[in-house]
């Protein structure tokens, strides 16, 4: 999904979230890739479909743990006990572009494209 595709109404996380949970093999990872580019992090952008194959297993980790996190969006707390291993998965899981404009959606208590589209009116975006 591109910047200027995102409305005011725009769920992105979620979107972004549920689309990952559908990739099962290396081809739609190739194709969840090239979708979502613009969204990745640097380091997860040099992945290739054909990664899918070790990078599902370490996925499936980071999202069994995912159910014990601490998350306090306020303080913004991120409390995750991964290994050096998992660091692609979880850059994977939650790209920063994408996290930036939850905390704001979380703390202001609008919809993900409301807090993308005023930040990107602030200038405050940074992405």
């Amino acid at each position: 999904m591109k910047p200027e595709e995102v409305g005011y109404l725009t769920e992105l996380d979620w979107i972004y979230s549920n689309e990952l949970k559908e990739v099962g093999d290396s081809d739609s990872f190739a194709k969840f890739l090239a979708k979502w580019d613009y969204w990745l992090d640097a380091s997860t952008r040099e992945l290739k479909g054909s990664d899918w194959s070790w990078l599902s297993s370490l996925i499936a980790d980071c999202r069994k743990k995912g159910r014990i996190i601490a998350k306090r969006y306020r303080e913004v707390l991120l409390v995750v006990h991964v290994k050096e291993k998992h660091e692609p998965a979880m850059e994977l899981l939650m790209p920063e572009k994408i996290i930036k404009v939850s905390l704001i959606a979380q703390e202001f208590h609008v919809p993900w494209g409301c807090a993308y589209k005023r930040m990107e009116e602030e200038n405050a975006r940074k992405i």
